[in-house]
């Protein structure tokens, strides 16, 4: 699942504005397994990366992991200052130029202003995404409940096998971490 990479892409972004800020040359380097550069990649949508099929028959045609991630896989994104004080950003996957599915005429070469835009609006996303799976996910937990509900407030208490318990249907996010995204659900039971 792409959106698992939701707390390194936003490392990354927050890792390169801090360096741009420096203006002194800089390297910030990560290591992992390819799972995890496989589901960054898909995540930044990067050339290749983020195909879709449903057609089992081509989906070798779609995807090739082999391609994507060989044994000593990289992603390299190397920032450029111009005269003009504008920064540049280009993205090699293992050592060849990719894209972004940005509309650019200097492709590879993007504007670190457009990709942090775009990659923020893919952050937003995935973000949302995940706070309605769970939003559903505590719904279905909720509709199988039997005999008691009550309402009080945004919470719903209720019956669930043999317990009481009390479940916030407005999740909030309140922090990242290695694991992914976290949000605020209280369940307790009484």
């Amino acid at each position: 699942m792409p959106r698992c990479a939701v707390p390194l892409l936003r490392n990354i972004l927050e890792s390169a504005d801090v360096a741009i800020m420096k203006g002194t040359p800089a390297a910030d380097l990560r290591f992992g397994h390819d799972t995890h550069l496989i589901r960054l990649l898909a995540l930044m949508q990067i050339e290749g990366c983020s195909n879709q099929e449903a057609d089992m028959e081509k989906f070798h045609l779609a995807w090739q992991d082999y391609r994507v991630s060989p044994m000593g896989a990289n992603l390299q994104i190397i920032f450029y200052r111009d005269k003009k004080n504008d920064i540049l950003v280009k993205f090699l996957l293992n050592e060849c130029e990719v894209t972004l599915p940005l509309k650019n005429k200097t492709a590879p070469y993007y504007s670190w202003k457009e990709v942090k835009t775009f990659l923020a609006g893919v952050l937003e996303y995935s973000i949302q995404l995940l706070l309605l799976l769970l939003y559903l996910s505590v719904n279905h937990l909720l509709s199988r409940s039997v005999a008691y509900q009550k309402p009080v407030g945004n919470k719903a208490i209720q019956f669930f096998q043999g317990k009481f318990l009390t479940a916030s249907c407005q999740p909030a996010v309140v922090g990242t971490g290695e694991a992914g995204v976290f949000c605020q659900m209280a369940v307790d039971y009484f």
